[in-house]
């Protein structure tokens, strides 16, 4: 019988040879704080600003240049490029010296004072959804403000009544936005937040076929395969709570996401149990490879697949119903959207039927991990000492 002196010597031995090969050190603790780092400089600013615009003014009346220096006030639009032409307008656009086009029309002033309709043409690159979303809200927002300025003017002049009256009558309702969980607006706790999880799942992936394909010692091989198996599990999954430890503290002190309603010893709990799930997932896929490269080659098309299947950026109820059921056997699908709405609105409905989930996912990988790997090592095991 083996004891709490031989895990502990060979939890020893598993450390030794990550000092050995830092690789493991870095999957497991520099994969999420790279990403955060990158992916949360990237969209620090939480709005799209100062996006390339080109504006053609074919009134070139005072109407169309007060409402032209509105759109170019607004942040969303960054400083304009001004043409004479429809034609030149639409040659600048591809030419890519902006992202987005305004088109005043000839008679634009003069229906405008006629009561007259009269249609602004926004013309925008559509390759990238979110900057043509953001401006073109702005750009319509601002254009029924002005439009309605516009009219409030146009009627005090005729009934000789205040226009700020006229105004509130003619716009008697506005909008607030209140966003529980992120009053700031911004993308980075969003994006943050999950690309963090999801580097850290492959951290976690690579780090255990780092220590399943690490070539052992004579003295390593003497203990049972089955001890050595959950020694390799059990190492790495404490070595995936320092590192879960870690990415909350670079959250929540550099890039301020805040921990709602004080539910850390749920969010340690939750992430516990999603560590022992990718640990034993990890362990049982890595096994089925003979080569440590074989499994990084197949695991690198794992992220994308189980990010978009988890439900985070893409709701699982607008998925084929063959999808849902394959995100519901992938730990990230019962991590993310949990985790998220713990840290930024501190709900907890829906965590602890989410730790039960990934326990009882994490038991199941690492009892199938262990019989797959264990044999594993008995036939490395076997080699050597016949090659001996």
């Amino acid at each position: 019988m083996y004891g709490m002196k031989a895990v502990g010597k060979l939890l020893w031995h598993e450390a030794e040879y990550c000092f050995r090969d830092p690789r493991r050190f870095i999957f497991l603790f520099g994969a999420s704080i790279i990403y955060m780092f990158i992916f949360g400089s990237l969209y620090a600013p939480g709005v799209v600003k100062s996006v390339p615009a080109v504006f053609c003014d074919e009134d070139q009346s005072a109407f169309s240049r007060h409402y032209l220096r509105d759109l170019a006030d607004n942040d969303s639009f960054g400083d304009p490029l001004y043409v004479s032409t429809e034609e030149q307008l639409r040659q600048a656009l591809r030419e890519k010296q902006g992202s987005i086009g305004v088109l005043v029309p000839k008679y634009f002033s003069r229906d405008i004072k006629a009561g007259s309709h009269t249609t602004v043409l926004f013309f925008f690159n559509g390759k990238n959804l979110v900057t043509t979303s953001i401006v073109a809200r702005d750009g319509e927002h601002v254009t029924e403000t002005f439009s309605n300025k516009v009219a409030s003017q146009q009627l005090a002049l005729r009934s000789s009544v205040d226009e700020q009256s006229l105004l509130q009558k003619i716009e008697p309702m506005e909008t607030g936005l209140r966003v529980i969980g992120n009053t700031s607006q911004t993308y980075s706790w969003f994006f943050v937040i999950g690309l963090a999880i999801a580097a850290y799942q492959q951290g976690l992936f690579f780090a255990g076929a780092a220590s399943l394909f690490q070539v052992e010692t004579a003295e390593w091989q003497k203990y049972p395969a089955g001890l050595r198996t959950r020694v390799k599990m059990l190492f790495v999954w404490l070595m995936a709570m320092f590192s879960f430890v870690l990415m909350l503290g670079v959250m929540h002190s550099f890039w301020e996401v805040p921990l709602r309603g004080g539910h850390l010893w749920s969010v340690l709990a939750l992430g516990a149990a999603f560590a022992l799930a990718v640990t034993g997932l990890g362990f049982l896929w890595s096994a089925c490879f003979e080569q440590e490269l074989g499994f990084a080659r197949v695991s690198l098309l794992y992220p994308v697949v189980g990010f978009i299947l988890s439900g985070y950026t893409w709701p699982l109820l607008a998925m084929p119903k063959s999808l849902q059921l394959l995100a519901y056997v992938l730990p990230q699908t019962w991590m993310m959207n949990t985790f998220r709405d713990l840290l930024l609105v501190g709900s907890v409905a829906e965590v602890w039927g989410a730790i039960k989930v990934l326990s009882l996912m994490g038991l199941t990988f690492c009892l199938l991990a262990g019989i797959f790997v264990r044999r594993r090592l008995q036939r490395l095991s076997g080699a050597a000492t016949v090659f001996s």
